[in-house]
């Protein structure tokens, strides 16, 4: 279900964006037809059991809600370039809290929370949703993970929308900033390109 906070955060987001580059009605028509995009995609979002699964899809939603909105003003190259902005906007929103920073930030937080989300979300089984294979740590590897299943490459393929996959995958490099001192996050593949999984490495650099 979509909530109207969510409408209203990432309406939030796509203004602020807007406001750049375009006229005040410019921004009025293109965030009601975005909202009202909304209507149109509820009937289409997967029912999933994991409340990770639940939460992620949240970015595949509302960016497809704001690239319906692009295209009723722009052409679809001019669309697409505005579309890593906001889903950096949307990820920043992740950890707009201290919480959210703070447990995404420590070493021991980050790893024993991520490791437990893995698992909980692999455990729910959802056909559509995430599915991860945990790699230990070892030597300097902090942590890795396999993405096998990808949630926004289903859902986005089922509303003829998967160019903007890639862009989800994008945003995992754009949010290393929040990661611990001293990790860094690598890949080197993702399903959104037609590989068989998305290889997550996070690296210590000391």
């Amino acid at each position: 279900m979509i909530t109207t906070k969510q409408i209203k955060r990432a309406l939030r987001f796509a203004t602020d964006l807007l406001k750049e580059n375009y006229t005040d009605q410019q921004i009025h028509q293109m965030t009601s037809s975005m909202e009202n995009s909304y209507r149109e995609i509820e009937p289409y979002i997967p029912e999933f059991k994991s409340s990770f699964n639940q939460t992620l899809i949240k970015i595949s939603v509302d960016t497809l809600a704001f690239y319906k909105a692009l295209l009723t003003e722009l052409n679809k190259e001019h669309a697409l370039k505005m579309i890593q902005p906001f889903v950096n906007r949307w990820m920043d929103g992740q950890f707009d809290s201290w919480i959210a920073r703070t447990v995404y930030g420590n070493r021991f937080l980050h790893r024993f929370y991520r490791r437990f989300w893995f698992a909980r979300t692999n455990k729910a089984n959802d056909t559509v949703g995430q599915k991860f294979e945990y790699i230990k740590p070892m030597g300097n590897l902090f942590y890795g993970v396999n993405v096998v299943r990808c949630s926004h490459v289903n859902f986005l393929k089922k509303m003829n929308a998967p160019e903007l996959a890639l862009f989800m995958c994008k945003a995992d490099f754009y949010i290393q900033k929040y990661l611990p001192k001293g990790i860094i996050f690598k890949r080197s593949q993702v399903i959104a390109e037609g590989a068989p999984y998305c290889d997550f490495r996070y690296l210590s650099d000391d």
